[in-house]
């Protein structure tokens, strides 16, 4: 797949992910795209509880022609989305996995 195809699909995702977790006036949803490195990032930044927050919810990259997904802290999973734009599951890396477990990742999530 073409690599700004690829870039349409995760910025898109992640702008959908921030747009339906919900802010509040101390907590915010920030997206940084790094087009020149291909990483891409949806966080929480602000106040919780007293407590000072900087989560990161979802961080992917493009890297071998493929999606590597590095951090999903979502409840129902960011790879669901990615296939619905287009994504073919073989080209969707599980970053966090131990190599020998990727390939499996997929079906056994």
């Amino acid at each position: 797949m073409d690599r700004t195809v690829m870039r349409e699909i995760v910025q898109n995702t992640l702008k959908s992910w921030a747009e339906f977790l919900p802010v509040s006036a101390q907590l915010q949803n920030v997206l940084v795209f790094d087009t020149d490195r291909d990483h891409y990032v949806f966080s929480r930044v602000g106040w919780e509880d007293g407590q000072h927050v900087n989560r990161i919810v979802i961080h992917l990259a493009i890297q071998d022609e493929k999606i590597w997904v590095h951090t999903d802290n979502t409840e129902t999973g960011v790879v669901t989305d990615l296939i619905e734009r287009g994504m073919t599951p073989d080209a969707i890396v599980m970053a966090f996995r131990p190599a020998w477990r990727r390939e499996l990742s997929l079906a056994s999530d």
